[in-house]
This record gives C-alpha cells, structure tokens and sequence, in this order.
C-alpha cells in the first residue's frame, strides 16, 4: 500500500489530526487512526492513480465539514474521500468528482458508520459506480439534506448504496441521475431497518441499452421493515413502470403520504400504499427549490472560490501594498502631467 502511495503526488501526514482553512491540488492521506478533522478547506484538481480517494484517503475515523472539492479523481474508489473507520461528511460541495468505483464518497469496513449531513454532489463525468457508499454492515448510515444530481454510472446504484442493517434518509435531493442497472437514487441491501422521509427523486432513470433499472429506490432484500414517507417522485423512467422496487418482500415495505407525478403509468399495486397520491401535483424538491429543468439551486450552501479564502494577514499586507502603488502612481502622474512649471526668477 505505501510503495503505492509514494508513487502519487499527495500530501502525506501521519500525527496532525487538525486541518483547517487550506487548499490542496493533491491527495490527502490521513495515516492517524485517531479522529481527525478537515474543516474549511479546498481540494482542487487532486488526483490519485494508485490508491483509493482522489482528495482524502484516511485510515482513522474522520469529520470533514465545509469544504469544497473540485474536478478531484481516481483511478480506484471514491472520488474525493476515502476512509476506513467512522466517517461524518458535513456541508460539503463535490463538483465534478469522479472515479473507476464510487463517485464522491465510500467507507468499506462493516463495523463503521457514515454520516452524511448537507452535501451537494453534482457528477457531470461517468462513473463505473455509486455516488456515496457504504458498506458498515452492522451499523446506521444517516443521509440529511444530501443532494445528488447528474450522477452517471455503468454499475448497479447511482445515487447512494447503502450495505446496512439501519439507514435513516431525510430531506435528500436526488436529481436528473442516469444508471445502468438498480437504482437511480438510493439502493439498499441487507437493510432491516429503514426510513426514507421527505425526499425529492426527479427524474430518475436508466440508460437506454439497459432493460432494466433506474428506480428512485431499489430494496434489495428488506427483512424486517422499512417506512418510505412523505416523499416526491416526479419523472421516474423505468421500465417496470414504478419508482419504488423491492426484490424481496414487498409486503414489509411502507409507504405513506407520498405523491407520484408524471411517471409512466401508475405505481406497483403490491406494495401497502397509505393515504398517497399518483398523478398529482407534488412538491418541488425538499428543502429549497428548482428551476424548470430540475437542476437543483441550492438555499443553505453558497460556494466560495478558493482564491478568496484568504487569512487576514494576507489581506492587509495585499491592502498595503496597493496603497502605496496608488500613492507612487499618483506622485508620478502629478509631477508629470499636472503639476506647473515652476517660475524664473529674475
């Protein structure tokens, strides 16, 4: 793994577990295995070819919260992080993340857990698999205000893969995802305990040359029960003509106060709908709103370019130093152009 690693350009850092307000253009690896935090910071360009996460790939348990990541890749899993322990995501942005396997974010041991709380992920390149996965089979992955669009892959989920026995999903956006078979939205397997909640899936489908696939949320095998409630499904393409699809056991899977608009025809009867509506005109998205072309415009997130996160001291000795190149062109325009000749004297 380290001869790998020493053949990529990153940044390499075994004992700091703070990282704040920097910016990187390559990967960062997070050897600690103790908890350590990225906050407020950005990932521009990174790119990793031989190992896992094209921004971070951490070992120990970590919280990344406020930052951006642009255009970061890998050949491998995960787009911009990769970790081996808890993960908690948190007001992030990912533009433009992709990867051979997993889009923006994956952690693959099944003792940990991931927590995603506001994030906006727009993919516009292809992936092979997934946006964000995780495989903690024994443990809750929560999903808040997460917000997928444009997400394209070859392989079985697109938005969101989910290997757990209890998953909790609310306020989720997920927007105008293309995939090649399984799920457009959220994909679960081995799920026992599950709730959906006040989601917006819009346009949600497969790739044409796939014949089957693309729903909004695919139950893989739901043994003890999950509740899908007060959720929007508008454009769903599916070829089984439904949004909701369970492989197994449809009988334990609810849904409740939910609005089915626009979609092919009209749900599958097999599933225990309660007090929903088809066909009606359903709320927009969860938590902010979107134009005419369902790309989402977000309300609580405002992206920042790198090249003003500046600290204070920069910015007043950058101040400075404009004022005395105003002061000497200043000087240099009067004695030259506008100051009078001086007189002779007599």
């Amino acid at each position: 793994m380290f001869k790998q690693i020493l053949r990529t350009p990153l940044v390499f850092n075994r004992f700091q577990t703070y990282y704040t307000k920097l910016v990187y253009y390559d990967p960062l690896v997070l050897t600690s295995f103790k908890e350590t935090t990225v906050k407020n910071c950005n990932f521009i360009q990174c790119t990793a070819t031989e190992l896992d996460g094209g921004a971070i790939l951490s070992f120990g348990p970590i919280l990344v919260s406020d930052c951006e990541f642009r255009s970061c890749q890998t050949l491998k899993q995960a787009g911009t992080v990769m970790s081996h322990m808890n993960s908690t995501i948190e007001r992030c942005i990912a533009l433009d993340c992709v990867s051979y396997s997993v889009c923006t974010f994956c952690t693959d041991s099944t003792e940990n857990a991931l927590s995603v709380l506001s994030l906006i992920s727009v993919t516009k390149g292809d992936c092979n698999r997934d946006g964000i996965i995780n495989s903690g089979i024994d443990v809750e992955t929560i999903h808040n205000d997460v917000n997928v669009s444009e997400c394209t892959t070859d392989g079985t989920y697109c938005g969101s893969q989910i290997f757990n026995k209890k998953f909790t999903a609310t306020y989720c956006n997920y927007v105008s995802n293309y995939h090649s078979y399984y799920s457009s939205g959220i994909g679960m397997e081995h799920i026992y305990d599950a709730l959906i909640e006040s989601c917006f899936f819009y346009n949600c489908t497969r790739k044409q040359e796939h014949p089957f696939g693309g729903y909004c949320l695919y139950f893989g095998d739901t043994s003890a029960g999950a509740t899908v409630k007060g959720c929007s499904f508008v454009h769903a393409r599916t070829p089984s003509k439904s949004s909701v699809y369970s492989a197994y056991r449809p009988d334990k899977l609810t849904i409740e106060n939910c609005c089915f608009s626009e979609n092919q025809e009209r749900e599958n009867w097999d599933f225990p709908y309660k007090d929903c509506q088809f066909n009606a005109h359903c709320k927009l998205d969860a938590n902010g709103d979107h134009d005419n072309d369902g790309q989402l415009i977000p309300t609580k997130t405002v992206l920042i370019p790198h090249d003003l996160k500046m600290k204070p001291l920069r910015i007043v000795v950058l101040f400075i130093i404009l004022t005395l190149v105003t002061i000497n062109v200043s000087l240099f325009v009067y004695s030259r152009f506008i100051r009078p000749p001086a007189k002779k004297v007599e």
